[in-house]
């Protein structure tokens, strides 16, 4: 956490230097801390002056976001409060009000240059004329997940994706039902009373990847093939079980699942007429991937869902749509499950919940 003086590393000197630039400040450095320091106001300022110490305060206030913000979404931060370089005592007041009348809603991840989460809220915020914005939280280990709930304090709602739908169970104050049921969360209910937050765990995955594939399945498709076993395979799973399908699943290692992929034959591809892939192979930027499976035993019978949603298609569709197989892509799992979080964020209840 901020306590005055950062010491200085390489990823820590990068942001300092950015943000120095759009606040206008002149920085001095020794082996180990920075100290920062306002510069004259600019000619064409407008005489407008703001208190040195009220600045620094703006500083610190961005320095404590930095600690769990990544470096493009801080700048982006900077960027849209910081029209002029002496707007830092607006974006000081701005930081100080959120929880009111602001609203901060977010993505947590390892590596989040694929997602579509935060297009797809920034529109929908600015087409209804909400005063919301959504911050891809990008952290190397699920233990900075405190962090961002403390040093946001108009953080509304946050989605979870891989590698954190599990690891981050252990942060929650509470889990809904089907949450519970999956082991798993990719949505976060966040609620304030005056005992304190309340972290409330949901699965919003089941929901999303039901309502995909369900128009799919007619009655031959009895026995589905799962493809990894994560998070996502756990919704998927139970989604699937919902429909009334026996699942069997496939993992690289033995013991974890029914399957190693060295196991498949084509007899065991034909006898499941329904292929998921929850694993991350194919997903931008490794597009040229896809799981190592018997793709000449695939027939037009076969309903082949795919998680991943960039590309679309990926390699995998690509291979089984060869073959004549009814492919679906992740796309309209991750609108549905965006949907129903959405829906949780505003104090809704699901009936799957």
């Amino acid at each position: 956490m901020w306590n005055g003086q950062p010491s200085i590393g390489k990823q820590t000197r990068k942001i300092y230097k950015r943000l120095i630039f759009f606040s206008r400040f002149t920085y001095s450095r020794n082996d180990r801390r920075i100290s920062v320091k306002p510069k004259v106001p600019p000619s064409g300022s407008g005489g407008r002056q703001c208190r040195g110490s009220f600045r620094i305060v703006a500083v610190k206030r961005i320095i404590k976001l930095i600690q769990v913000v990544h470096i493009n979404n801080i700048c982006l931060i900077i960027q849209k409060y910081i029209k002029n370089p002496w707007d830092l005592c607006t974006f000081a007041s701005k930081t100080s009000t959120m929880g009111s009348d602001h609203r901060i809603y977010g993505l947590v991840g390892k590596k989040l240059g694929h997602s579509f989460s935060r297009d797809f809220f920034g529109e929908k915020f600015k087409k209804e004329g909400i005063n919301a914005e959504y911050v891809n939280y990008e952290i190397p280990t699920i233990n900075q997940f405190p962090e961002i709930i403390k040093a946001t304090p108009g953080i509304a709602g946050l989605n979870v994706t891989i590698p954190y739908k599990e690891s981050v169970i252990q942060f929650l104050d509470a889990l809904a039902p089907m949450a519970a049921r999956i082991g798993a969360v990719n949505t976060i209910q966040i609620t304030r009373t005056e005992s304190g937050v309340r972290l409330t765990g949901h699965n919003t995955d089941i929901i999303g990847f039901t309502e995909s594939i369900r128009p799919h399945l007619v009655k031959p498709h009895r026995k589905a093939l799962m493809l990894g076993s994560g998070g996502a395979a756990k919704a998927m799973r139970a989604g699937l079980e919902t429909l009334g399908l026996t699942i069997e699943s496939v993992s690289r290692h033995a013991g974890q699942s029914d399957y190693t992929y060295e196991d498949l034959t084509p007899e065991i591809i034909q006898e499941h007429t329904v292929i998921v892939n929850a694993t991350p192979l194919g997903m931008w930027p490794e597009t040229e991937t896809a799981p190592d499976i018997p793709y000449g035993a695939i027939g037009p019978e076969h309903v082949i869902f795919d998680a991943v949603y960039n590309p679309d298609p990926t390699l995998f569709l690509k291979k089984c749509q060869e073959q004549g197989a009814d492919v679906i892509s992740g796309i309209g799992m991750l609108h549905g499950q965006a949907i129903a979080a959405w829906k949780i964020w505003n104090g809704k209840t699901l009936i799957s919940e």
